[in-house]
């Protein structure tokens, strides 16, 4: 909390970073004042508001994959490793009703509102995508792969 507070001083009262370079990695979506946030686009033409640090970064997988759902949908399987899970497993936790961004390359692919805690390091992602689409993400968010 405190870098949060530190970073919106820094960032004055705007509150947003101008030329934002985002890490890939796991964000909150921010809708509330007084956390030090940036803009970023997402995929839709769109943009979202997130915070400053990620919560979470890439690092934490251990594979990510491509599946075709028993209804067609298109979606990325995510394994994490197990410090991934249980500090994903806290992050969402403490994050019951809010919105999750997963960024890569500076865009939001992704910005679902966490429902209940994902505990078991195992997550999947579903944003309608086309199968080029989820085999990039896959490909991006594998490529951070823990040793």
């Amino acid at each position: 909390m405190a870098m949060a507070i530190a970073l919106a001083a820094a960032l004055g009262a705007a509150g947003a970073l101008a030329d934002p370079v985002a890490p890939d990695g796991f964000y909150l979506v921010v809708e509330a004042e007084g956390i030090a946030v940036m803009e970023l686009p997402d995929r839709h033409g769109g943009s979202e508001m997130i915070s400053a640090v990620p919560l979470m970064s890439f690092t934490m997988v251990a594979r990510a994959e491509v599946e075709v759902t028993e209804y067609d949908s298109i979606v990325v399987l995510v394994d994490l490793t197990p410090a991934g899970a249980a500090l994903f497993g806290k992050i969402t936790g403490g994050h019951v009703d809010e919105r999750l961004a997963i960024v890569v390359d500076g865009v939001v692919l992704s910005a679902p509102v966490i429902r209940e805690p994902i505990r078991g390091g195992r997550l999947q992602i579903d944003g309608g995508f086309q199968r080029a689409e989820a085999e990039a993400l896959a490909a991006r968010i594998g490529a951070g792969v823990a040793p």
